[in-house]
Order: structure tokens, then sequence, then C-alpha cells
């Protein structure tokens, strides 16, 4: 209780300023040492990020001033009258320890010059409580007084001379969105810009969401899909519920999301997003990140400002990273998606050093990969190669493969060697290049090196030559969960020691081998929408099949949602299983304010398209209702827009399921069995199984069942530990019999002791009880 009472006394004491006892004293002047008059003081806590509550924040008519404020460090900052008063900059002390009476001295204000203008919409009408914002050639912001439009749309405020830009954001400005803009402005001396005019914008709008619930504080970035510029997007940084709102003028933008280390999410990329309205992308779903860290040297001596780039090693895109440069002591530290990726590491430019590539990396949890760069001797550009894609191929030669990396110079100087030969240069682009691989030694790996005018640059072990390939791999195509029962053919698998077979660089699980002819794998899950290799190591070498699977973007239960943006001419794909006889209906949307003219096809099972027959569509709707699905299995919902239409849309599915099954079953002759077919999805669980015998008119024999149960792939379950048969031997029952495997199953109905007549069979099926999830699918 003592304790309690104290707590309560002080705390009126540390909210009230007037109870502070510290005092900061100074005096501020301009260039001629006259005292400035009216000249606002603002202190940040350094440890909290607050901005301090002060009384008294101004000077006197002198100059002079007094503020109390608490023990602490602070960053304070000294902001004069803005014009028409003399120009003058702001100052401040970045770092200030308070502790007792502490004086500053003299503050001097540098003057600068007058930069002014007005701001209109169009049409002509002022703008007022427009925010100005100006930024100096070294990219810092400048505090300043004075820095919204007056009520006829004019601006004035102190500046330093030199390139600046200058930045207006209408967020504050009452009534219909308007776009920001941004003006490079040479200012050298009194400057007016004239009349800045702001036109129509568009909201662009999601919600940040990481396994914990909203992400808070992070900085989404907008760029031109065309010409890669960073736009100004006030409002991009997501607020308490992970919220987003930016206005942006219409056109077709790049979206990223950068996530600091202390958030422990890895970033995302959405691409293509079209704006013509008001655009909501909905929730945008970001991983745990995966910390990789380490230290860049050279020389074993530590070295700052090193790019720290993490590739795909498969499709070459690259990681969304937040702060990738080594510090004064070499060190960096970065998140990433888990997964396999190419870690590259190119120094600052005008630093004789060669870039260096750490190669398939696995991120599974912290990571440390360190790092010394080599001293570059002659073109010392930058020049690096990330990965090649795919990085294995025949020991004969031939393949098309791609080279990433960069920049690469289109001026015919550009050679690739694997290994000590010379490939084909096919074309070149400034991140990559097309070569057609030259032969090699069955089963080596090679480094593949580039040397140009822009400088040369060297992949160790980037590729390896294969014994032989793999023939054929079927079905080549399957949802990214991973799962799909795969065949591979070929002539010249082993069967001991069992050969280790990947997809993309992933494991897959080896259920049989006949060899030499034959593998059947379980694929390993894989990234959306993604062709990656397929690989057979084994004591005889590499057998290698280039993009040879596909994965899906997305799998999902009949019931779930899906919301996404498809880029213009692009499309979806979105996996789902059902049994034979579900009546499924396929709603696809356009979102709102969205350009999308729905467009869908539903691929069956055997890979053909299912006819809709009634299908309805709109310009916002492309639907199929209570469509009787003919096969069990797979299904894929391909979601595109007409004409190449973009923009966002909304997937709902519903079904239902065939869990009942009656029949009658007669038979005639001790050796003759009926066969009663059913189709189920794994998981699924036989609830009841009855076979009851039915008495027929006039016949004096009654059936004693006798009952199999036959799988998918053939096989024969053991039925004792499910089946209960009456005394009479009349009934035979089965019950809670879990279904393992997706597909068609055969319940077997013969009759015991050569036992004839006729049956009723009754089943009843029973699918999982799943909690429904919304999904999403950045496009």
């Amino acid at each position: 209780m003592i304790l309690r009472t104290s707590l309560l006394v002080l705390a009126p004491l540390l909210l009230n300023p007037s109870s502070w006892a510290d005092t900061l004293t100074g005096l501020v002047v301009d260039d001629s040492g006259s005292g400035v008059s009216d000249v606002d003081i603002d202190a940040v806590d350094l440890v909290t990020g607050l901005q301090i509550p002060l009384t008294n924040d101004s000077t006197g008519p002198g100059g002079a001033f007094s503020v109390t404020l608490p023990s602490g460090s602070y960053r304070v900052t000294f902001e004069p009258p803005p014009p028409p008063a003399v120009p003058l900059l702001s100052a401040e002390l970045p770092e200030l320890v308070v502790a007792g009476n502490t004086s500053v001295g003299t503050i001097a204000l540098d003057e600068g010059v007058v930069l002014s203008g007005r701001v209109l919409k169009q049409g002509g009408g002022a703008l007022a409580g427009v925010d100005i914002d100006v930024i100096d050639p070294q990219g810092k912001k400048l505090k300043q007084k004075g820095d919204l439009t007056a009520a006829n749309g004019t601006w004035a405020v102190a500046v330093p001379t030199g390139t600046l830009t200058v930045r207006f954001d209408p967020t504050g400005v009452p009534g219909p969105t308007l776009a920001p803009e941004t003006i490079l402005a040479p200012v050298f001396a009194p400057t007016d810009l004239g009349d800045t005019v702001l036109g129509p914008g568009f909201l662009l709008s999601l919600k940040l969401v990481g396994p914990g619930g909203p992400a808070v504080g992070l900085d989404v970035d907008l760029k031109d899909s065309v010409t890669g510029e960073k736009l100004f997007t006030p409002g991009d940084d997501s607020n308490a519920q992970g919220q987003v709102a930016m206005p942006v003028v219409a056109g077709t933008y790049d979206l990223s999301v950068c996530t600091p280390v202390g958030t422990g999410l890895a970033g995302v990329e959405l691409l293509g997003i079209p704006v013509t309205a008001d655009v909501n992308l909905g929730t945008v779903p970001l991983p745990a990140g995966v910390l990789l860290s380490g230290t860049v040297t050279a020389s074993g001596l530590p070295l700052a400002a090193v790019d720290v780039d993490l590739f795909d090693p498969i499709s070459g895109d690259e990681a969304v990273l937040c702060d990738d440069n080594s510090d004064l002591l070499g060190a960096y530290a970065v998140l990433a998606p888990a997964g396999t990726w190419d870690v590259v590491f190119r120094p600052a430019e005008g630093d004789d050093f060669l870039p260096f590539t750490a190669s398939g990396v696995e991120l599974l949890g912290p990571t440390v990969v360190d790092a010394d760069l080599l001293a570059c001797i002659g073109n010392c550009t930058g020049t690096v190669v990330t990965t090649v894609v795919p990085s294995a191929g025949p020991f004969s030669g031939g393949a098309l493969v791609a080279v990433f990396g960069g920049p690469f110079p289109d001026d015919g100087s550009l050679d690739v060697t694997f290994g000590e030969s010379a490939g084909l240069v096919v074309s070149v682009a400034t991140t990559s290049v097309a070569v057609v691989t030259p032969a090699g030694v069955p089963g080596t790996t090679v480094d593949v090196a580039v040397s140009s005018s822009a400088g040369d640059a060297l992949l160790l072990n980037g590729f390896t030559y294969a014994v032989g390939a793999v023939a054929a791999v079927q079905p080549s195509e399957g949802p990214a969960a991973g799962g799909t029962i795969v065949t591979l053919t070929g002539d010249a698998f082993e069967a001991l020691p069992l050969p280790v077979v990947s997809f993309g660089g992933k494991a897959a699980t080896v259920l049989s081998v006949e060899a030499p002819h034959t593998l059947v794998v379980e694929v390993p899950p894989g990234a959306s929408d993604t062709p990656v290799d397929v690989a057979v190591q084994q004591t005889g070498g590499l057998l290698f099949a280039p993009a040879a699977y596909t994965y899906g973007e997305l799998e999902l239960r009949l019931g779930d949602g899906v919301q996404g943006t498809l880029p213009f001419g692009d499309l979806d794909s979105v996996y789902f299983e059902a049994p034979a006889g579900a009546i499924a209906t396929l709603l696809l949307k356009r979102g709102k304010a969205s350009t999308l003219a729905p467009d869908l096809q539903l691929e069956g099972p055997a890979g053909t398209l299912v006819a809709f027959g009634g299908a309805a569509v709109s310009d916002k709707l492309a639907a199929v209702k209570k469509l009787a699905l003919p096969h069990t299995g797979s299904y894929v919902a391909r979601l595109a827009g007409a004409d190449g239409s973009a923009g966002s849309y909304k997937l709902t599915t519903k079904a239902k399921w065939p869990l009942k099954v009656n029949q009658e079953v007669t038979i005639t002759s001790g050796d003759a069995v009926a066969e009663v077919p059913f189709a189920v999805l794994d998981g699924w669980m036989l609830k009841v199984a009855k076979v009851k015998s039915k008495p027929v008119k006039g016949d004096p024999v009654v059936l004693l069942p006798e009952l199999e149960l036959k799988g998918p792939s053939g096989q024969i379950v053991d039925l004792a530990p499910f089946l209960i048969v009456a005394a009479s031997g009349k009934v035979a029952t089965l019950k809670k019999l879990p279904l393992g495997e997706t597909g068609e199953w055969v319940l077997r109905v013969g009759g015991a002791v050569g036992s004839t007549g006729v049956a009723k069979v009754t089943l009843k099926l029973a699918a999982p009880k799943l909690k429904k999830q919304k999904l999403f699918e950045p496009g």
C-alpha cells in the first residue's frame, strides 16, 4: 500500500510540466548577432521518440529562452517565424543531454531565401491547407513554419540554396481526393514557383497483416511500373490496424513493403497494380521473416556500404529487403522469407572490390553468411552474376538458360563461359542474358563467368552438367501446397541406393522405383505459379529435366474465398479437389473500382475443360451455378480478364457433396460379385455401410453378404476392425472406416458359402468439418 501511494503522488509530478525542475536556457540570434524573437522550440525524447510538451517554448523579444523539461537526451529544434519576416533557417541540436539547469549558449540561425508559390485545383480554384514539404539536396526534410497554403492557396517558406525537392501533400484538404505532386526546384535566389495545379487522385488502400495480427508502422513504397520512378505517397505508413491509404494519380504501379529486422516479418511485393479509380487491395499477408546476418570484409578488414541482395535461384526474382547495406563494422542483418536464396554482396560504386555471390543458401532459421570480397584489378563497375536458370542441363549442351545479374551492356562485348567453354549469347538485357550452353563433361559442376565492357563477374559452381535426362514428368502441374503423386520416366534410374529427387531444389518423397524406367514420387511444396526443374541425383550422376513441373498459384477447399489482383494480360490458377457428382458454384466478381472484365474457365482432373452450360456472364461477374463435377480429383479454375483487362477480383465457391449411396445388388451365383462405387477425398470417412438381405418372394435362399473394399490404387482394405456381422448373417455393417486417398472406391458384395439373393446397400460418408478460411492471392 505504501508503494501504491508513492506512485500516485509521483504521477502528477511527472505529467505536469510545471513540476519539472530542469531548465534549458540560451539565446537565438541571426547572422548579424541580433536576437530573434518568436522562435519556436521543440524537444523530442531520443529514447521514446515522443515530443515533450513544453511551456514558454519560444524566444522573447531579445532572442533569449528558458524552458523546463525533465532530465534526458533530446533532439531540440529551433524554428524561426516564416516569411515575410527575414528568411531564417531552422537549427537543430541532434543529441542534447539535459541534467539539471543546462545552457546551450548562443544558437545562430543561418539566413536563407524565400521560396513561394500558389496551389490551385483543376479549374482554377485556390486550395487551402495543402502541406508543403521541402527536401534538401542530402534528402533531409527541412523543419519549417508556414508550410501550409493560405485561404488563397499561397505559401512561402525559408529555404537554403541548392536544388530542392518540393512536395505538395493535399491529404488534409477536405473534399474529393487530390493527387500529391513533386517538383524539382533549383533555388539560388528568392524564387516564386508560380501556380501548381493538383489534379484528381484515387485512394490506393490495403491492410497489412502478419502471423500475429496487424503489421503496424511499416513503410509502403510505390513505383511507376513503366519508369521505375518512386512516387511521393503521403499516408504510406501502416496505422495501428495495419491499414494504409495513399492518394495517387491514375497509373500502373509496383508496390513493395519494407520490413525492418525488429518486425520479425518478411517484405512483399505486388506488381502491375492498375489504378483508374479507388482501389482496395484488401488484406495483404506478410510472412514471418527469417534472420540473415553476417559480416562483410575485404582482406579481413570490415567493408561498409556493401549492398546485400537475395535472389530466388529458380526464378531470379529478388526479395524485398530493408536496410540491406553493411555498416561501418561490416555487419548487416536482414529479414527474408524462408527458402533457398542466392545471396549477392555488391560493393559501393567506386570501391575496388569484386561482387561475391553465396549460392543456394537455405534460410530455415537464423543464418549467418559472411563474405570476404576480393580486390578488383582493372574495370571495377560492380557487374555481378546472381544465378543461372535452369542451373543444370544436358552434357551435350544446347540448353537455353538465363544468366541473371548485371548490369550487362548490349554493345557486342559480352561473353559468357561455362567452365572453359564459351556459350552462345542469344540476347542481352540490362539484368539478364539468354545463352545456349556449350557441351561439358557429364556429372561436373562448373563456374559461370561473364566478361564485357562493363566489367567481369563470376558465379562459382553456377551450372551442373547432367549425365542424362528425365524423359517425362506426369502430371506436369499441381498445387503449390505439394502432395501431388508424380511419375517420372527415363532410362537410367537406379533402385539402390534410393535416388534423391528434387523439384526446384526441394526434396521430394520417393514412393517407389521400378528401375530403370519409372520413379513414383510425392511432390514437395513450391512457390506459386512457378515452373521448376526436376532433378534425380544418384550414384551414376545427375538426371535432369528443366522447367518440367509447374506449381499452381493457390489451393483451396470449396467453400473458401479468394481475393487477388490480375495485372494486364495475366492469369491466376486456383486448385481445389472434389469428388465426382459434387455440385459446385463458382462466382468470379470484379473488385470495387476494378476495370477487370471477369473470365472464368474450369479444367478437370483429365486436363480437359469442363462445359459450363448455363453460365452467367456480365461485365462485372462470371458465374457457374450448380455445376455437377464429372470426375474425382483436382480441378483448376483459371481466372483471367477478358481482352487482357486488369484489376482486382473476388472468387467465392460453394459445393454440395454426394455423401449418401443407396443401391440394390443381386447375387445370382456363388462366385458372383456386385460392385457399389463411390467417390471420396483424402480425409473422408466411411461413416457407415450397411448391407442387408432383402427377402425375394418365392425364393427360399437368403443372401449372406460378404464385403470387400478396394481403394483407388487397387489396394484391398482390411475390414476386420470395422466390420460387424449380425448373428443371422443377413446384415453386415462397416462403421467409422477412414478413407485415406482421393479417388474412386468400390465396395464389393458377394455371398457367403455360395448363397445368392438380393441385398440393399446403404453408404453414408462423412467429410471432415474444417474451419473455413479466407485466402488471399496477390496476383
